[in-house]
C-alpha cells in the first residue's frame, strides 16, 4: 500500500499572456471528471443498467485560492485576460460575446513542489483551461483574508497526436 501526499504549485497563462502564479490554495487542487454515456436498459431487467455506450467525459480542476498574484485572477489590464475573467482584458468589463471557449482558454500547469512525496505526477499540464461554465466565483470585499474559489474546465486538445484533457508527466 502506498500513501500519496504532497503539495503542488500552479500557474495560469492566458492566451497571449505570461505565466502568473495562482499562489497557495486552502487545500490543494481537486482534479475531477464526469463520464458521459447512453445507458442500455431492457424491460427484461426493469430499470437495471445492463450496458452502455461511452460518450466521453468532462474534466475539471477546482481550488480555493488564498494568496495569489492579483494579475493572475483579476487581470493586469494589459493585452491578456485573467483566470477568472476570461472574456475581457479588464476585470469588470464585459468583452466580446460569441467567441469560443477554446479561443479564450489558457494554459494551467500544476508542478510538484521539489523534495515532497507528491505523486503520481511531477507536472500536470492542461493546455486549454477556462473558468468553468456556470461556476460562481466569489470575491469577498472585506477586511478578511480574500479567498477565491475557482473551477476550471479542462477542454480537450491535441498533444503528441492524441486528444487529451491534460498531460500528466
Amino acid at each position: 500500500m502506498t500513501f500519496i501526499a504532497g503539495p503542488y504549485t500552479a500557474t495560469y497563462t492566458p492566451p497571449g499572456g505570461a505565466a502568473l502564479a495562482l499562489g497557495i490554495t486552502q487545500d490543494g487542487f481537486d482534479l475531477q471528471w464526469t463520464q458521459h454515456g447512453d445507458v442500455i436498459r431492457g424491460d427484461n431487467l426493469g430499470e437495471s443498467i445492463q450496458d452502455g455506450v461511452w460518450r466521453g467525459h468532462d474534466c475539471y480542476l477546482e481550488m480555493l485560492c488564498e494568496e495569489f498574484d492579483a494579475a493572475a485572477l483579476y487581470g493586469a489590464h494589459t493585452t491578456s485576460a485573467s483566470a477568472m475573467w476570461p472574456g475581457s482584458t479588464h476585470f469588470g468589463r464585459h468583452g466580446q460575446v460569441g467567441r469560443l471557449f477554446s479561443a479564450l482558454a489558457g494554459s494551467l500547469i500544476l508542478t510538484k513542489v521539489a523534495g515532497t512525496g507528491a505523486v503520481p505526477a511531477t507536472t500536470l499540464t492542461a493546455g486549454k483551461a477556462i473558468l468553468a461554465n456556470g461556476h460562481v466565483v466569489r470575491s469577498k470585499m472585506a477586511t478578511r483574508l480574500k479567498t477565491v474559489p475557482l473551477r476550471f474546465l479542462l477542454l480537450p486538445y491535441t498533444a503528441s497526436s492524441e486528444i487529451v484533457h491534460f498531460v500528466n508527466v
